[in-house]
């Protein structure tokens, strides 16, 4: 008889020797993978931007003072927007913006006079596609407009 060496290359002693070296190289990895979640968490308490830490330190405000000059804001609209994010941060809510009420209008206005147009010039172009196509996928609003003649 001859003797299966364990991790063969055929045989249930190849999967087995298989399976441990996996269980091994999980295991290092799992290990490497701590090691690197502690260096990481006392790289970040060292920094100074942990959870607890306020992110409006110095530095950042300084930074964010030269960026905000480079898009032309003064100085009293850099502290109001500083306040705003600082109160944002701590009570973890974001003013509505009531722009977009006016913006979805525009945009609604703008795009119901394109597609008119583009009816228009269908029709004049095309002998009246446009209001055959419509009366054929719309007959009842088509009759409620007045485009299909009663008879």
């Amino acid at each position: 008889k001859k003797k299966k060496k364990k991790g063969g290359e055929n045989g249930e002693g190849g999967a087995a020797a298989a399976a441990d070296n996996d269980d091994k190289a999980l295991a290092k990895i799992a290990k490497t993978l701590e090691g690197e979640e502690g260096d990481e968490a006392s790289k970040s308490s060292s920094s100074g931007l942990g959870e607890d830490d306020d992110p409006f330190n110095d530095e950042i405000i300084n930074k964010t003072k030269q960026l905000a000059s480079a898009f032309g804001l003064n100085s009293e609209q850099f502290e109001k927007a500083v306040m705003d994010a600082k109160e944002q941060y701590k009570t973890g809510e974001v003013p509505q913006d009531d722009s977009g009420v006016l913006t979805f209008w525009a945009n609604s206005i703008i795009l119901t006079f394109l597609f008119g147009g583009l009816a228009w010039a269908i029709n004049h172009d095309y002998n009246g596609a446009f209001t055959k196509w419509f009366i054929q996928m719309f007959p009842n609003e088509a009759g409620t407009l007045g485009l299909i003649g009663s008879g």
